[in-house]
């Protein structure tokens, strides 16, 4: 799709309608030469995005200012790490002065205070009235710099919306984990086994990622394979990493369960969760 408003694709049928000068970082080191040295891959760099040679004379010193590369500009890029090819090329980028700026995920390759830095120039690309449309992965940054989100999954279009709310539904398509569903952990003596949880919302309908401070219920099914006196349910949030967030049971709210056997229920109530990536009961 960045190919083809880019123009470095052709369509196979119908047509894509630009209007303004387009810059494009579809790919790191695209555009330049690894031979050539940082000063020379500036022209290289700038004359492909249609910039005339005495325009990127004129910008040459912004660019590298931008990009902190002073102390390398000298070199032939094959020597440059990613980082420094993104500085050099989204600093590139940014002078040719766009009225449309395509990024393809490059911006989560260097160090967070460049990241900062670019996040900034495009926080005042945007305010300008200017087209910026970037592909990726990094949700902090979709929150940062977007205002409408496309939510793609197997190439076929979940949702346009607002970032928070893209955002969620992207979270809420990986906490699935595809078509096998979420990953399950089980140990014990199978005396009695949790047979399955569900996550409500304030509302009452199912939440499949929860934000910060909202409200939920977990719905808990159990069965046991003999009477067991006095047990004790309790669940968990953790992060991606496995790094528990928060958790309570039954014990710890003062809720006392008599007796469980055969099948059944329970709910356990929060009045806020915590930021979080996963589920684990």
């Amino acid at each position: 799709m960045l190919g083809l408003i880019a123009g470095t694709i052709t369509p196979t049928e119908g047509a894509v309608e630009t209007d303004g000068r387009i810059s494009s970082l579809l790919e790191l080191g695209a555009g330049f030469h690894p031979d050539l040295t940082g000063r020379e891959n500036v022209f290289l760099n700038g004359s492909i995005l249609g910039l005339r040679r005495r325009e990127i004379r004129d910008r040459f010193d912004a660019i590298v200012a931008f990009s902190e590369l002073e102390r390398f500009i000298d070199l032939p890029v094959k020597h440059y790490s990613s980082g420094m090819f993104v500085r050099l090329a989204f600093s590139v980028a940014m002078e040719v002065d766009p009225e449309i700026l395509i990024v393809d995920e490059v911006l989560s390759v260097g160090d967070e205070r460049f990241r900062d830095k670019c996040r900034a120039r495009i926080g005042d690309f945007r305010r300008r009235g200017k087209t910026f449309l970037i592909v990726s992965h990094d949700m902090d940054t979709i929150e940062a710099v977007c205002d409408r989100v496309l939510v793609l999954e197997r190439g076929e279009t979940v949702l346009v919306d607002r970032p928070g709310r893209a955002v969620s539904e992207y979270h809420s398509i990986n906490a699935l984990g595809g078509d096998e569903g979420p990953a399950q952990r089980e140990w014990g003596t199978r005396e009695a086994e949790i047979t399955g949880v569900e996550l409500r919302t304030a509302r009452g309908g199912e939440a499949g990622t929860l934000r910060a401070g909202e409200g939920f219920t977990a719905l808990v099914r159990w069965r046991a394979a003999r009477r067991i006196e006095s047990p004790v349910f309790g669940f968990a949030l953790a992060d991606g990493d496995g790094k528990v967030l928060y958790g309570t049971n039954t014990v710890i709210d003062g809720l006392a369960i008599p007796a469980i056997e055969a099948t059944g229920g329970s709910n356990s109530r929060s009045g806020r969760s915590p930021s979080c990536g996963g589920v684990t009961t």
